[in-house]
């Protein structure tokens, strides 16, 4: 099942389901996205650093 960086935004924007938004629900769904195309906690950092997100490794982990 293939699913779209639109989809997972979509998801992540809902307030129901992540009621405290401290990461914006495009990043998360870029780094989703990335994560499950083969890339690495830290290349997953380093690539949302790239686009100017802050974040850490143990919090793409923990999904937060």
């Amino acid at each position: 099942m293939k699913v779209s960086i639109g989809q997972l935004y979509s998801l992540f924007s809902d307030r129901k389901i992540f009621p405290r938004r401290r990461v914006d629900p495009f990043a998360k769904a870029i780094g989703v996205k990335v994560y499950t195309l083969g890339l690495s906690l830290a290349q997953v950092k380093e690539f949302l650093e790239g686009l100017g997100y802050k974040v850490s490794r143990e919090a793409i982990r923990q999904g937060t």
